[in-house]
């Protein structure tokens, strides 16, 4: 029997254990009852995190946690039913570009007077912890940090030597550019790239655009998105769009552009590190793909962004003391090294880093050392702004294809896009942080 398919076992065979310890705990008073609520119970996710529940279960005679598995895709509307009903858990994990939001309806409670007591605290990433407190316009802590994430370009190694082409790990956009048009071989079915034009595209568009352009999301307050070189750079890559990539990419997301990409379709594609396992899984040979960091920018510095996932806890909750334990519990040394390891992520415990699978794996090290490299700058993803994501989910991404079928022009996409953010930010400087 393969690993995978031990380990889904495993899960069930927990799953059920934990349903039946779940009711037979009803009768316990001294038993504190936790809900914790998983955003992504994907194949991949679920089982590690079902057994960290069920091993923090089996440490304790106080705390019950109990999971209840939600389909990403529908996840953040069933927290914002919750909230409207007043029936939230009293844990969540949470992406990234969830917490501004939540924290401004005050639906999460803050962390920082049991994080500072925490005596684990030093083992977190300090970058994180500055990462999420940069979420509230007055810095306070309302996630504990899981793993932290950032876009690559995944490519195809083999099609790259075949090609001649060997200098991916300090390429420029330009190189990108060329390494696409020399692996699309028409007569072999095979596409240069893949693109997202479906759900996701506006994200990874705008993680391009800057690490393109080596700027600063807002510059005095103004957004630099749609600057002349970001249109033009846009341009360029919209024009690969059925050409050097399939016409199908127009309502690819996710995971359309990884089928592309592990079946042979395409030679490249652009998502984060959390791509690694998908690849891992469908090719027999690691040496056929490899994670290159996004290119140098316009101007010679490395623009990146991190994104943290981390787990919450609501203000509702009526054990708060228990949810934060529970909340250490999942970022202790061994539990983050399984999770990262699974996703092939960054994790987030200073001790992980120490570990024989963090430094053998091969887009780990390079990812860490572009990050880490003197060149490298940080272009600020807004994502404290509570309208950021629907701002590129509403916005931006019914844009981008208009824009890719040629209805609109790349200049009045930007135009369009900027028009939003600059108006968010008017909006949080005044509301939020003139409070």
């Amino acid at each position: 029997m393969s690993k995978f398919k031990v380990v889904v076992l495993m899960a069930a065979v927990l799953a059920f254990a934990l349903a039946f310890t779940a009711c037979g705990s009803d009768d316990e008073d001294d038993v504190i009852h936790l809900t914790y609520w998983v955003i992504n119970s994907d194949p991949l996710r679920l089982p590690v995190l079902s057994s960290h529940v069920h091993a923090f279960n089996a440490s304790q005679d106080r705390i019950f946690v109990e999971y209840v598995p939600l389909p990403q895709d529908d996840a953040l509307n069933r927290i914002n039913m919750a909230l409207s009903a007043n029936e939230e858990p009293d844990v969540t994990d949470l992406m990234h570009g969830w917490v501004a939001n939540l924290v401004l309806r005050d639906a999460l409670l803050q962390l920082d007077s049991r994080y500072d007591s925490w005596n684990a605290r030093t083992e977190m990433v300090p970058a994180l912890i500055s990462e999420i407190r940069n979420l509230d316009a007055h810095g306070g802590l309302y996630m504990l940090p899981a793993t932290s994430n950032t876009h690559t370009i995944w490519v195809r190694t083999d099609w790259l030597a075949e090609q001649g082409i060997t200098n991916q790990a300090t390429w420029t956009w330009d190189d990108f550019f060329h390494a696409v048009e020399a692996m699309t071989d028409p007569s072999q079915v095979r596409f240069g790239h893949t693109l997202r034009g479906g759900p996701g595209s506006a994200a990874t568009l705008f993680e391009m655009i800057f690490s393109y352009s080596g700027e600063n999301v807002f510059e005095n307050n103004v957004t630099t998105l749609n600057s002349p070189h970001n249109v033009a750079f846009i341009e360029r890559y919209f024009a690969l769009f059925g050409e050097h990539t399939p016409e199908g990419d127009l309502v690819a997301g996710h995971m359309e552009i990884t089928a592309n990409f592990t079946t042979g379709i395409a030679g490249s594609m652009i998502h984060n590190l959390g791509s690694y396992q998908n690849h891992a899984d469908a090719f027999d040979d690691y040496n056929a793909f490899e994670a290159i960091p996004m290119p140098l920018s316009r101007i010679g510095t490395r623009n990146l962004s991190t994104s943290v996932h981390g787990y919450s806890v609501f203000a509702s909750t009526e054990h708060p003391d228990a949810a934060f334990e529970f909340l250490t519990w999942m970022i202790n040394a061994e539990n983050n090294s399984e999770w990262n390891e699974t996703l092939g992520q960054l994790p987030s415990n200073i001790r992980v880093m120490e570990e024989a699978w963090f430094n053998e794996a091969e887009h780990i090290a390079t990812m860490t050392a572009a990050i880490n490299a003197p060149n490298a700058t940080s272009n600020g993803l807004p994502q404290f702004l509570p309208e950021f994501a629907s701002i590129n989910n509403t916005i931006a991404g019914p844009a981008i294809q208009e824009a890719l079928l040629g209805q609109i022009t790349v200049q009045e996409l930007l135009d369009l896009w900027a028009d939003a953010l600059n108006n968010a930010l008017d909006e949080y400087l005044t509301h939020v942080v003139g409070q």
